[in-house]
């Protein structure tokens, strides 16, 4: 296996289409395409199916995606150890939710890039199922998810900041009048979701209860489900950070709908392995996340229109 296909295997993944990874990349599309062409005829399997929503990992590419990311990280590790002579850059690993990669990290990258040119920070996708074992494994140095791992005595979570949940519907939905969207509002209705253990999902099913839940659509990424809502496929619950532009634009509205849970994103770590590199990368991460939030996004002002309801404090297992 050739690292360029692995890398362009990868990113292709990442970037949930063959056209924004070879933008990404600085390669023709083509030759993408030829790269993820050789990767599976190799193997001998198929690793992405293609939908019209852009690419989704088969199983065989599931299985492979933490591989090939390995496989790349350890390129890159031995070619600094070995041909970085004496000035070596310390490696750094964050997985993060696709929600959180894609919306909150970039500024982190900038950041760190900026004040610490010797630390290689880099971002990989991860569900909040996985952090645990992703952090206990090494295979990421920090995780920030929505939801705290539960039983793991060697890892330590603690709060970054409050994450809006807010339930977005195409502009000019019925349920966007109505002064405060309720269970029973939500009888017939399709909510569109990442998967089904997707954290925004969970705290939905746990504000409706004990009203039946409705039906609901797995599409795979944010961006897929944006982009349903947006034709008028159905609703979403969502962190509010990856709604912003398109509440800007008109192309989504909130629903007057709060939980009454916090959602906040979490930072998952080794109790441990409190380096240099942990706590300049911890604390950009608090800086940009503070100063995003200070911007007043749109869904702040929108998302509780007409809505008073008692807060409780924290969601299950965010400790």
């Amino acid at each position: 296996m050739e690292i360029r296909n692995l890398i362009s295997f990868v990113e292709v993944t990442r970037r949930v289409g063959f056209t924004r990874a070879a933008e990404h990349l600085g390669y023709a599309q083509s030759s993408v395409t030829s790269h993820v062409h050789k990767l599976e005829s190799g193997l001998g399997v198929q690793l992405f199916v293609r939908g019209r929503d852009g690419v989704a990992l088969t199983e065989a590419g599931a299985r492979l995606l933490p591989y090939a990311e390995k496989i790349i990280s350890l390129s890159e590790e031995a070619e600094e150890m070995v041909g970085g002579g004496a000035h070596r850059r310390t490696r750094f690993v964050v997985g993060a939710v696709e929600t959180l990669a894609t919306y909150r990290m970039p500024d982190v990258l900038r950041q760190v890039r900026a004040k610490f040119p010797d630390l290689r920070l880099s971002v990989t996708f991860l569900r909040c199922e996985d952090a645990a074992d992703a952090v206990d494994s090494g295979r990421v140095d920090m995780a920030v998810v929505l939801t705290a791992p539960l039983g793991h005595q060697q890892l330590r979570s603690e709060r970054i900041a409050e994450e809006r949940i807010v339930l977005v519907a195409a502009a000019g939905h019925p349920l966007a009048t109505l002064p405060e969207v309720l269970p029973a509002h939500l009888r017939g209705e399709v909510v569109l979701v990442t998967s089904p253990n997707c954290s925004c999902w969970q705290v939905l099913r746990r504000e409706l209860a004990p009203e039946p839940t409705p039906d609901h659509i797995e599409l795979g990424t944010v961006e897929a489900v944006k982009r349903a809502v947006a034709q008028g496929g159905g609703l979403a619950v969502i962190a509010g950070v990856a709604v912003d532009a398109e509440l800007r634009r008109g192309e989504l509205v909130t629903l007057p709908w709060r939980p009454a849970v916090d959602v906040h994103s979490i930072l998952v770590h080794r109790r441990t392995s409190i380096s240099d590199a942990f706590r300049q990368v911890r604390e950009e991460i608090v800086t940009v996340w503070r100063r995003q939030d200070a911007a007043e996004p749109l869904y702040v002002a929108t998302g509780e229109r007409g809505v008073s309801r008692p807060r409780r404090a924290g969601v299950p297992g965010a400790g």
